[in-house]
């Protein structure tokens, strides 16, 4: 019997973070010397980070994040979306303290093994080494026989927390993985949609830190019209005489012009999002 009825196509399923991009580019200190991507010195899923770690870490701590789709090794061949969380600035979350028994375990090896020639180590190369290893380090992936290799990632961007005010802020400040280069498809950088992919990514963090989040969208909204850079000189000397006379007006731009929350607001815990492959 025949089928009279035609099936509607299938509505491709909504990514709660956004589509997945490769980087927009790898520094060169992101390589090991077998030309490896390298892996944060922070790297970790946030579902795996104590939240104490964060509510009674440094003040001025900067982490970063990417979310990813990953297998894992309870559902291998089903990709589950992760909040990946490192640093660009490990230094500024590695208490004062750490350092220290860092830098005095190097010079410890160091007078133990004369015979390495390993060079002396400072607290500020120590700090230099660690820092600047960004987003690519965080969303990196890796192959069967588990060597590194450059990972795709969706909304990827900064996450701070205010100790004082017991909340935090995630934003979309990510130039590997947010800026036009890196999603030269105008639907992957929609600022509305890439609103509701922060206020989701925030309730995941308020879901496991238990503290409101907020998403503060930076990156990723519409540029403002540039003034031209050679504006012509005013040829009416009236004109020009009776702007003189006008009071000054201070129009420096303010640090938040491109910087407000989402319409989202600022969300209290919530249920962590995951999501299959589709």
């Amino acid at each position: 019997m025949p089928n009279d009825f035609e099936a509607e196509p299938q509505a491709a399923p909504k990514l709660p973070f956004g589509p997945l991009v490769p980087p927009k580019r790898i520094k060169d200190v992101e390589y090991d010397d077998g030309q490896r991507l390298r892996v944060n010195p922070l790297f970790v899923p946030l579902e795996q980070v104590p939240p104490q770690w964060i509510l009674q870490g440094e003040p001025d701590a900067v982490w970063h994040y990417s979310t990813v789709l990953r297998d894992t090794a309870e559902n291998p061949g089903v990709g589950e979306w992760r909040v990946m969380l490192g640093s660009e600035q490990v230094s500024s979350v590695i208490p004062q303290s750490q350092v220290d028994d860092l830098v005095s375990a190097v010079r410890a090896y160091r007078e133990a093994h004369p015979e390495k020639n390993i060079a002396p180590l400072t607290e500020e190369d120590l700090r230099r080494s660690m820092d600047g290893i960004g987003h690519p380090s965080i969303a990196v992936d890796f192959d069967a026989d588990g060597k590194t290799r450059e990972g795709k990632a969706a909304l990827s961007g900064e996450f701070h927390f205010d100790p004082a005010s017991r909340s935090g802020t995630v934003n979309d400040r990510s130039g590997r993985y947010m800026s036009d280069k890196a999603r030269p498809n105008p639907a992957d950088r929609n600022p509305a949609e890439i609103a509701e992919w922060g206020a989701e990514v925030a309730r995941v963090f308020s879901a496991h830190l238990g503290v409101p989040i907020s998403f503060e969208q930076i990156k990723t909204l519409p540029k403002g019209p540039e003034e031209p850079k050679n504006p012509k000189a005013i040829d009416n000397p009236t004109a020009v005489h009776t702007a003189a006379l006008q009071p000054a007006v201070d129009t420096a731009p303010r640090a938040d012009v491109r910087s407000r929350p989402s319409a989202a607001g600022t969300v209290g815990p919530a249920g962590a999002s995951r999501a299959r492959r589709p």
